[in-house]
């Protein structure tokens, strides 16, 4: 552990008020969330052992990095030099470790039934017919039988034996080659935790749509994976830290529009579209004369059928294009519509 240390100490000093507070415990400002911006003097950000591992956990945005991930965030240049000392790559011919074959699972997902294949009466199917998601997703989704079994089969371990097993939709999170890092879970049936993000591979964003999002046009950014399935060259974050997981992946800035759900009420959501706007995003502010909670609720309000009516959900999805166009906005306007928008 003491190379890790070593490079701790030389991070440190572009950490704000960094403290050494223990044997193996550091504490500083949380240089993602910045801690505070009432309070200057709150450090909540800590790089501790955890089993074994040295780990960085903000107790104010809830940031998790391993040292690894961390170091290469904050200082990519000090993070080869960690690299080159840390697996010697300064000798000749080293061993090159090969990935590990769980970062590259599609063939996991040819266990699972599509939702395209499924009859009309399967009760995923008519979850997903319930949510008027377009039927161009069908074939992207997974019907998923017995959830902690599946995922145990691809990382040994990760939920215990105990318990009851239950069924799930299962949404893939793709790169631009079409490798699945990472999925999603949405219960089918009454459940504490209605969605499950698994990833494979934490050096990647948690955003769904990577595989098929253009660059280089306006990208639209959710909340959630269903919401963006409404609207083209969308994409997904899992929850609210949108700002957060955008910064992880090399989407540009510029074309990006953050878009919460609509809760004014929220001091969570209020809080990090202010993030969003600070870290020099446009945000989309719902308009008083929407009332429902995002994306999905409005489709559903407007849009009622036993079955995916396809091409008005398409025209649909250019309305809300439309809307979200109409109501974006940057910079000192955007933190000042924020304030105004908030009901809290």
């Amino acid at each position: 552990m003491w190379l890790e240390k070593k490079y701790i100490s030389m991070l440190s000093n572009q950490l704000h008020m960094f403290k050494h507070k223990g044997p193996e415990l550091w504490n500083f400002r949380c240089p993602y969330c910045n801690d505070s911006i009432k309070s200057k003097s709150k450090t909540r950000g800590y790089i501790y052992n955890k089993n074994g591992r040295y780990v960085f956990y903000c107790h104010n945005c809830n940031a998790s990095r391993s040292l690894e991930q961390f170091i290469r965030e904050q200082n990519n240049e000090l993070y080869r030099d960690y690299n080159n000392e840390r697996f010697n790559l300064t000798k000749p011919d080293p061993i090159v470790v090969p990935p590990k074959q769980v970062y590259q699972i599609n063939d996991q997902l040819k266990t699972l039934r599509k939702i395209s294949s499924l009859n009309s009466s399967h009760p995923c199917k008519q979850y997903v017919v319930s949510r008027q998601i377009p039927t161009d997703y069908h074939y992207k989704l997974f019907y998923c039988p017995k959830f902690k079994d599946w995922v145990n089969s691809i990382i040994p371990g990760k939920f215990d034996q105990e318990g009851k097993d239950s069924p799930r939709l299962i949404i893939p999170f793709l790169d631009q080659d079409e490798k699945m890092f990472g999925f999603q879970g949405r219960a089918l049936t009454e459940s504490k935790v209605k969605y499950i993000t698994i990833m494979l591979d934490e050096r990647k964003p948690r955003i769904f749509g990577l595989d098929t999002v253009d660059y280089n046009r306006k990208i639209y950014c959710f909340e959630g994976p269903i919401d963006s399935m409404f609207v083209k060259n969308a994409i997904a974050t899992c929850g609210g830290h949108i700002h957060m997981e955008l910064k992880k992946s090399s989407l540009p800035k510029d074309n990006i529009v953050v878009c919460y759900d609509n809760e004014p009420r929220n001091k969570d959501v209020v809080r990090n579209m202010l993030k969003s706007c600070r870290e020099g995003y446009k945000v989309f502010i719902w308009p008083n004369s929407i009332d429902t909670k995002d994306i999905n609720d409005l489709v559903l309000k407007k849009i009622k059928a036993d079955y995916c009516k396809t091409e008005l959900i398409k025209k649909l999805g250019e309305y809300i294009k439309d809307v979200i166009d109409s109501n974006t906005y940057s910079g000192l306007e955007l933190e000042l519509i924020i304030n105004n928008w908030r009901k809290i």
